[in-house]
């Protein structure tokens, strides 16, 4: 848990994070963390928060480890005696590099062996300015879900979890005037097309997050990515080919709007 806490730029030593574990019970000195709710319970004591999930890939998680972002994974105990939780800090594509706070004390693990104890339980600690921890966002499991998904996706967790919110609110049961469905507010033939079901708010988290990295990917600009994802690629390439540097004020008032909510915030 140092080396998740010192990732964000603090200094903390080994003895000030059991210390927090030990008096709130989450730890023991032969098995370590003993269960997944002492993560959230322990970071947030220092001004962080966990977002949960099953949706990283081995290789995902690698990638935002060496990136400077651990992830937390567990070893259920149907495939590892007892259970274990510890966290991902780095690999390559034949070793997984671990930091573990157990008698175990692993360090490195064979890929094959990993994936064989690993059940693909994933916890991603960020600050909680990064996603900002406000009341403008309502209290849904999928606000934590869409910060993972974008981190996944490379983009930037705080403006997804923005765009979200203008989107739907998380409602997963949303429904626009123009009949745009869900959590993501796909068109249904936008959702046909990426191959999901827009009313399971899992699938189009993933789906939009990997959409709107896409669009990051292809414009480089976040203003562009989200003109994009709201009135589709043609209408921002028509607006850059009439308005170049002032595309912007080619755009509909309400993609306008949609982008002055979503950065402004």
């Amino acid at each position: 848990m140092t080396e998740v806490l010192n990732a964000y730029g603090g200094h903390y030593r080994i003895h000030d994070i059991l210390t927090v574990e030990a008096q709130r019970g989450d730890i023991t000195p032969s098995l370590g963390l003993v269960r997944p709710g002492g993560i959230a319970d322990t970071v947030a004591q220092f001004g962080l928060q966990t977002s949960w999930g099953f949706q990283l890939s081995l290789d995902q998680a690698i990638s935002l480890a060496n990136a400077g972002t651990p992830v937390i994974v567990g070893f259920p105990p149907d495939r590892y005696a007892g259970g274990h939780l510890l966290v991902v800090i780095g690999g390559t594509g034949t070793q997984v590099h671990l930091a573990d706070s157990s008698a175990h004390n692993y360090t490195w693990i064979a890929r094959g062996q990993f994936l064989a104890w690993w059940g693909g339980f994933s916890a991603v600690v960020t600050p909680r300015s990064s996603v900002a921890a406000s009341s403008a966002f309502p209290a849904s499991p999928y606000v934590a879900l869409a910060a993972q998904d974008a981190l996944a996706a490379g983009i930037s967790p705080a403006l997804f979890v923005r765009q979200i919110n203008v989107e739907s609110g998380f409602n997963p049961q949303a429904l626009s005037p123009a009949g745009a469905e869900g959590i993501a507010q796909f068109l249904p033939g936008t959702a046909a097309a990426l191959g999901i079901d827009a009313w399971n708010p899992v699938a189009a988290l993933r789906a939009a997050a990997r959409l709107m990295a896409s669009y990051v990917h292809q414009y480089g600009d976040d203003a562009q990515a989200l003109a994009a994802y709201n009135a589709g690629s043609g209408s921002l390439q028509r607006a850059l080919n009439r308005c170049g540097v002032s595309w912007l004020s080619c755009m509909s008032p309400e993609t306008q709007r949609y982008i002055h909510l979503i950065l402004d915030t």
